[in-house]
């Protein structure tokens, strides 16, 4: 009986490093792979009027630390690496289960399709890294509401609007969020409420004064179209 105790317990010890070592493995992985270009990348490279500001100003900003765009898909394969432990990490501290921790990130590094995207001048890779931060912040938040916590997640959902504009479709979680928590946080609802829509907007608005210092234009084109859509 002994033995069947602290073995769960030696595991759960033990995750926090297992997924590093699986982090630094992924990442020693890809490294080597070389800059992608897509026909969408240019858009980025260019900053198209047609783009929202979230990914050029990543670009810009690995462009401005490392002096080269050859940087932009190393840094993106670091950020999702981590995104990755993250994601794990939360998930184990929410329920306790070295299994369910494991399993999503197992399977989020060895689906091929994603490790190739690290190397593309493409939104895909930071969107699918914010996705992870997202998700674990949601599994700690449901654990643990505090206001902090509900802003840092509400921040993460901003950027992912920024980047990609069908990330609004995720706006739809928090009615579900503050569903599952609404009864512990009688005393602090309005702070909570708070805490999810000033991050947000202050994303918006950042990005749209982003978009408008660079074109430096009155009117910006209409995004809603079917494709955004279909994707959202």
């Amino acid at each position: 009986m002994r033995v069947w105790v602290s073995r769960p317990k030696t595991l759960d010890a033990a995750l926090p490093w297992l997924l590093i070592l699986l982090a630094v493995g992924y990442v020693a992985y890809f490294w080597s792979s070389p800059m992608a270009l897509w026909p969408d990348s240019n858009g980025y490279l260019t900053f198209s009027e047609h783009r929202t500001a979230g990914y050029p100003v990543f670009i810009d900003l690995v462009m401005s630390i490392f002096g080269t765009v050859d940087a932009v898909p190393k840094v993106q394969l670091i950020v999702a690496a981590a995104a990755f432990t993250f994601l794990g990490w939360s998930i184990h501290r929410t329920f306790r289960s070295v299994f369910f921790a494991l399993a999503p990130v197992v399977l989020l590094m060895l689906y091929p399709q994603i490790g190739d995207l690290h190397s593309y001048i493409l939104t895909e890779s930071v969107f699918i890294s914010l996705l992870c931060l997202l998700i674990g912040g949601m599994a700690l938040m449901v654990r643990k509401p505090t206001w902090f916590l509900v802003a840092a997640l509400a921040l993460v959902c901003g950027l992912i609007v920024t980047v990609r504009p069908a990330g609004i479709s995720l706006l739809v979680i928090w009615p579900l969020l503050f569903w599952l928590i609404w009864k512990r946080c009688e005393s602090r609802r309005i702070v909570l409420i708070a805490a999810v829509i000033v991050p947000i907007v202050l994303c918006l608005l950042l990005e749209n004064m982003a978009w408008h210092t660079y074109h430096d234009s009155e009117f910006r084109p209409n995004l809603a179209d079917k494709h955004l859509f279909a994707k959202a």
